[in-house]
């Protein structure tokens, strides 16, 4: 599969399509919401540790992510020699392509967002723990797309999904989500969060220059969610 990887789930049993982005405990409530999937629903792959980790809580895994045939013929074009897959970290505006608006509208859409500043600095330790580079160069030197979720849930008139849970207030997202979708309960077991070990708050760990650059490139999130600099409020203890 080329490109940037890219998860999601949709589900026809609950009419929702989960919308993953990154550095947000996705992949934790990616493997949570397939516990209530049915046959017929979209899961997209995660990492071999994570798979492992679904189904040892006998979760469903990865099924119907392929795209149909039908699909090509359609956009035969666009997409011959490209992706064959639904896709992790998919955006929205290519999961509403893929499935077409009237599906997309009928169903709740939702995804996770985090105050950028945290969300940064986890970025930092998951892609960065196997080099020494500064968590000032990496910023300095990082892709926007790792830096920002804007872009795959949003647009410049603002969020695309229904619901957007922020990950400083998980708890009551989740509640929200369970009385939505009619589910008994999501299970959250805690995923990619071994590779930050200094839990220190962000106000102490990034320099002005780092600060300035990440609110340059999140200056869309920043402003539509109101996060600030420093706030304490804002921060969880999980990666």
């Amino acid at each position: 599969m080329s490109g940037v990887q890219r998860k999601m789930i949709i589900s026809h049993k609950h009419k929702f399509i989960f919308v993953k982005t990154r550095k947000t405990a996705g992949t934790s409530l990616e493997i949570g919401l397939s516990e209530h999937c049915g046959a017929q629903d979209v899961i997209t792959p995660i990492s071999p540790k994570d798979e492992l980790l679904r189904a040892s809580l006998g979760f469903r895994g990865v099924q119907n992510h392929q795209l149909p045939i039908g699909f090509f013929r359609r956009f035969e074009r666009s997409f011959a020699g490209r992706h064959t897959h639904y896709f992790n970290h998919m955006s929205a505006a290519k999961i509403i392509r893929y499935v077409g608006e009237e599906l997309w509208n009928d169903y709740f859409t939702f995804t996770i967002e985090r105050e950028p500043f945290g969300k940064a600095i986890s970025s930092y330790y998951f892609r960065e723990r196997k080099n020494h580079r500064s968590i000032e160069d990496y910023i300095a030197d990082c892709s926007p797309h790792r830096l920002s979720n804007w872009g795959m849930y949003a647009d410049e008139s603002g969020p695309r999904v229904d619901y957007v849970i922020r990950y400083e207030n998980m708890a009551e997202g989740l509640k929200f989500l369970q009385s939505k979708l009619s589910l008994d309960k999501i299970t959250m077991p805690r995923a990619k969060s071994q590779f930050r070990k200094d839990r220190q708050h962000y106000s102490q760990v990034l320099n002005t220059q780092a600060r300035r650059q990440i609110e340059a490139i999140c200056a869309n999130e920043i402003r539509y969610f109101g996060y600030q600099w420093g706030d304490e409020t804002q921060t969880r203890t999980a990666a």
